[in-house]
C-alpha cells in the first residue's frame, strides 16, 4: 500500500490579507483587524504589521505605542467567508478528500491528485501559485504522510512556504523544535513539561513515560506517536450533513472575554451562511470548548421554532459562553447547530408575519426584487421625496 500525501494549506495572515484586498490602498501597509474599542485586542496583524513587533492578541492600546502608522481595519465577516468560500472552491478542483480545520485552513488528501505530476513539489507550487494569482492570498504549503507532519511542515515557513515533512526527518527536523512549537501542547501542558525539564520537542521523545502520564492522561500514546511522526488520524469529509459546524484549535489561548467574542461571532456567521446558503435552519446550538487544553466540556440550547439568522446564533452563543466557568484561557472552541430543518418558501415569504425570523427584511428584499428582476421593494429611508412645487 502505497503512502499517503496529505497537504495541509494555511492561509497567511488571513483577515489581515483580506482586509488588503478588499481595499489595495492597504497593500504594504501595516494593518491589523479587530474592534477600535477600548480593551481591545489584535486578532489578526499583516506581515508589516508583524515587522513592528505586532501579533495576534496583542492589546490594540500597546500595538499602538509599537507602530504610529497602525491602521486598524474593522472585522467584516461577509467577505471573509466570501473569500473563504472561493479559496475552498479551487481545493475541490484537484481533490474531493478536503478537511475544512477552519476558515483559513485545510488538509487535503492528494494521493491519487499528485499522481499526474513528475514531482510532489510541482502540485504544491501551483496549489499555492492558483490562491495567490487568483484569490491575491498568500499561504504556506506543509506536506507530509499524515496530518501532523503536514501540519508541522507548513508551519516551519511564513508566508509562501513550501515544506516537506517526512518520517526519516522526524529526528533532524522535528525533535529540535521547541515544544511550544508542537501542534496538540497548550501552554498548560507546556509548563508542566518544562517543569521535568521537557523543553524540545525530542525531550519529548526522550522522556520517561512515568513523569509524562500525569500530564497528558490517556492522550499519551497518541501525543507519542505525533512525536516519532505517526498520526493515524485520517481525512475528515463529511458529506452527510448532519450538523453545521465552526471550529478553532487555538495554539496560543485567548483570555480576553472581548477577543472571544469575536471568535464566537466569526463561527455565528460561518454557519449563518452555510444556513442561508442551503436553505436550512436548526433547532439545537451546542458550544464545546477547552480551557488550557483540559478535557472539553460542552453545553448546548434548544429553540423550538430553531436557530434561523446570524442574530439568534450570536446572541444564544455567547448567552451559551456564559454559563462556563471561565476559568483560563480557552484552546479549543466550536459551535454547532444540529436538527436541521429545510426552510418552506412559503414561511421565508410571509411578509407580514412580525414574529417572521427566518430571513431579515433585506434578505426578503432582495429575494424579491431578484424573482422579479426588477426592484419592486425597498426601504423607506431609499425612497427620495420630491420636494412640493
Amino acid at each position: 500500500m502505497s503512502a499517503r500525501v496529505i497537504f495541509h494549506i494555511d492561509l497567511n495572515a488571513y483577515y489581515a490579507s483580506a482586509a488588503q484586498i478588499k481595499n489595495q490602498e492597504l497593500l504594504g501597509k501595516p494593518v491589523v483587524v479587530c474592534r477600535s474599542t477600548r480593551g481591545a485586542v489584535v486578532t489578526t496583524a499583516s506581515y508589516e504589521a508583524r515587522a513592528y513587533g505586532i501579533f495576534s492578541a496583542m492589546p490594540l492600546s500597546i500595538a499602538y505605542t509599537k507602530c504610529k502608522d497602525l491602521i486598524v481595519v474593522e472585522p467584516d465577516f461577509d467577505f471573509y467567508n466570501t473569500l473563504s468560500q472561493k479559496f475552498y472552491e479551487l481545493l475541490f478542483e484537484f481533490s474531493v478528500l478536503v478537511e475544512k480545520a477552519s476558515i483559513d485552513e485545510c488538509f487535503l488528501d492528494v494521493t491519487e491528485t499528485i499522481k499526474n505530476y513528475n514531482k510532489p513539489l510541482n502540485l504544491a507550487v501551483d496549489f499555492q501559485s492558483r490562491i495567490l494569482n487568483e484569490l491575491g492570498l498568500k499561504s504556506s504549503i506543509g506536506v507530509g504522510p499524515n496530518k501532523f507532519l503536514a501540519k508541522m511542515a507548513s508551519d516551519m515557513k511564513k508566508p509562501m512556504g513550501i515544506t516537506v515533512l517526512r518520517k526519516r526527518e522526524v529526528e533532524s527536523k522535528l525533535w529540535p523544535l521547541n515544544i511550544e512549537d508542537m501542534f496538540g501542547i497548550g501552554k498548560k501542558s507546556q509548563s508542566m513539561l518544562k517543569a521535568i525539564n521537557v523543553h524540545t520537542i525530542g525531550d519529548l521523545a526522550r522522556a520517561d513515560k512515568t513523569l509524562l502520564q500525569p500530564i497528558f492522561m490517556n492522550q499519551l500514546d497518541a501525543v507519542l506517536q505525533r512525536v516519532y511522526g505517526d498520526d493515524s488520524k485520517i481525512i475528515e469529509v463529511n458529506n452527510d450533513v448532519k450538523s453545521i459546524s465552526a471550529s478553532s484549535s487555538l495554539f496560543e489561548g485567548l483570555g480576553d472575554y472581548e477577543d472571544i467574542s469575536l471568535l464566537i461571532a466569526n463561527h455565528c456567521d460561518d454557519i449563518a451562511s452555510k444556513m442561508k446558503k442551503d436553505n436550512m435552519y436548526g433547532l439545537t446550538l451546542s458550544m464545546a470548548i477547552s480551557f488550557d487544553d483540559s478535557k472539553v466540556t460542552s453545553k448546548s440550547k434548544r429553540l423550538d421554532d430553531g436557530f434561523k439568522n446570524y442574530q439568534q446564533l450570536l446572541e444564544h452563543g455567547l448567552l451559551l459562553f456564559d454559563e462556563f466557568d471561565f476559568s483560563g484561557e480557552v484552546t479549543y472552541l466550536s459551535l454547532s447547530l444540529s436538527n436541521l430543518k429545510k426552510h418552506e418558501e412559503d414561511e421565508i415569504f410571509n411578509l407580514f408575519n412580525i414574529n417572521n425570523q427566518v430571513n431579515s427584511v433585506s434578505d426578503i428584499i432582495e429575494k424579491v426584487n431578484s424573482l422579479f428582476n426588477s426592484e419592486v421593494l425597498t426601504v423607506p429611508s431609499k425612497i427620495k421625496v420630491r420636494d412640493s412645487e
